[in-house]
């Protein structure tokens, strides 16, 4: 995972990867790609809203230090901090009936 924080999160994200990035407070989840410029997929990511200038990008454990520099080399005056959450923060997944209600009380 990587750990993006910043004022300037958003308007960030938005012109690096393929969502809508606006929608991610109301969503909570996004799935989107990062490609490079000449359009074939780098990466696809899951991008989690923490909070409104805090938010986590989970994609496989093998790109993630690949994706962080790209991202990094884009921050220019970007107010943004790109860092590794692999150690932070645990991804598990659930399903059935029950999964909205016991994923709410994990996060």
């Amino acid at each position: 995972m990587l750990d993006v924080r910043g004022s300037d999160l958003i308007k960030f994200l938005q012109g690096q990867v393929s969502h809508d990035v606006t929608l991610l407070a109301e969503r909570g989840s996004l799935l989107a790609a990062l490609h490079n410029p000449q359009g074939r997929v780098l990466a696809l990511l899951r991008l989690l809203h923490v909070a409104q200038d805090h938010a986590l990008i989970v994609l496989p454990a093998e790109l993630a230090q690949m994706v962080g520099q790209l991202l990094t080399k884009f921050v220019l005056r970007a107010k943004v901090t790109i860092a590794d959450a692999g150690t932070t923060w645990q991804v598990y997944g659930i399903t059935g009936p029950d999964a909205e209600a016991a994923a709410s009380t994990r996060i």
